[in-house]
């Protein structure tokens, strides 16, 4: 059918709310006449559900990541400050015992 071919380029547009009053309402109608469109505008909407999901659980795992591997560079700074602090009050100590107490 013509009508479908047409119905089937708008329903992107129709979707994304971006095609004239006279499209949508032509679109509308002919969604409700037409069960093909109809269940093809159906999958459109679902793909698009299921890519917005699968976007947010990316992202939801990206900015785990980025946060466990700063969490892991702070671990790691301050353990070395932690090592190179001690290490500078132990052999103080032993300097300051050796040099300042005889």
């Amino acid at each position: 059918m013509m009508a479908c071919e047409v119905i089937k380029d708008l329903l992107p547009l129709y979707y994304d709310g971006v095609c004239s009053s006279d499209s949508s309402d032509f679109i509308t109608d002919h969604l409700k006449k037409c069960k093909d469109c109809r269940e093809l505008f159906s999958k459109m909407v679902q793909a698009e559900v299921i890519s917005n999901t699968l976007y947010s659980k990316t992202i939801e795992r990206k900015k785990a990541f980025i946060f466990q591997s700063f969490k892991r560079s702070l671990n790691r700074k301050f353990a070395c400050y932690l090592v190179a602090s001690l290490s500078l009050i132990f052999f103080g100590g032993i300097i300051a015992f050796i040099f300042l107490l005889p």
